[in-house]
């Protein structure tokens, strides 16, 4: 996927090329990429193994996939956004700015990521909903990453709001698949969207 990004210092308009996966996907890609970007569970210790993928900067963070506190897990940090935002920041005035990112499944914490990297790409918060259903299977953005973004930011909502409108786009394509996700700990994502939902039908 390709986005119109503008060069925070030269004020540029230049192309993105983005891709979100899961653990399973990382082979479906090779060749060079400027960030290369693992996000995994704090207890998983398997080796991120991709030798057909190379990079200018790699980056790894570990944290459960929560939108809130929750006993003997690792919820995403404001540390953690602000390196995320920064290594995009740093390769903003690149010519060739692209950014593989995956997480275990592709849907939520990948995705989540991609949504940030509007950072660059300002005039295209409103379309990222619809270049996410390209990129992710079901993609469901953690809310609480896009918080802790979009407050470091200063975007007053619109990184929130992008992930949600995402979520609703996906929750009217996978119904039965949002029911199921209601019984686990992101229901509350799922509460805000009902209204909508019923309105859609």
């Amino acid at each position: 996927m390709n986005l119109k990004i503008i060069s925070p210092q030269k004020q540029i308009e230049r192309s993105l090329r983005l891709q979100v996966c899961g653990l399973d996907g990382i082979c479906s890609f090779d060749g060079h990429w400027t960030i290369f970007a693992s996000i995994v569970d704090p207890q998983y210790s398997t080796p991120i193994v991709a030798e057909h993928i190379h990079w200018t900067r790699r980056l790894q963070f570990k944290f459960d996939d929560i939108i809130a506190d929750s006993p003997g897990m690792t919820p995403p940090s404001h540390e953690m956004i602000e390196e995320w935002i920064a290594a995009i920041l740093n390769e903003a005035e690149r010519d060739d700015l692209s950014i593989l990112v995956h997480c275990h499944l592709g849907i939520s914490r990948s995705v989540a990521a991609a949504i940030a990297i509007a950072v660059v790409a300002p005039n295209e918060i409103e379309k990222i909903p619809r270049y996410l259903a390209e990129l992710s299977p079901r993609p469901w953005p953690n809310r609480l990453m896009l918080t802790l973004a979009d407050s470091y930011l200063g975007l007053a909502g619109k990184l929130v709001e992008a992930g949600k409108q995402t979520r609703l786009q996906t929750a009217r394509r996978f119904p039965e698949w949002v029911e199921v996700l209601a019984t686990s700990s992101r229901l509350p994502e799922v509460e805000e969207l009902r209204p909508f939902l019923k309105q859609h039908r």
